[in-house]
């Protein structure tokens, strides 16, 4: 072999290991950011828990009594005290 190919073959194998070296620092580059930039949203997440809670309760407040009123309505019902049906309605 002589010294010019040698040369030349000596340079492209350094050549490619460089793109090679790069490329593999671009794709670690890509993967760790995914990683630390997926780490979440933690004043979101609370928002999201605060309202969630804040709407249940809302609709708890409201529907409690009537839920009550069915429940004493059908117990009742149940059990016989009521000859009518619409006298034990409470809602």
């Amino acid at each position: 072999m002589n010294i010019n190919k040698y040369r030349k073959l000596q340079f492209i194998l350094k050549y490619r290991v460089t793109v090679l070296i790069i490329s593999i620092g671009k794709l670690k580059e890509k993967i760790v950011g995914k990683f630390i930039s997926e780490r979440g949203d933690v004043p979101g997440w609370v928002l999201v828990v605060l309202m969630t809670t804040g709407l249940v309760t809302a609709i708890w407040t409201i529907a409690a009594p009537r839920l009550s009123g069915v429940d004493t309505f059908l117990t009742s019902f149940s059990i016989g005290n009521c000859a009518i049906p619409k006298e034990c309605i409470y809602l």
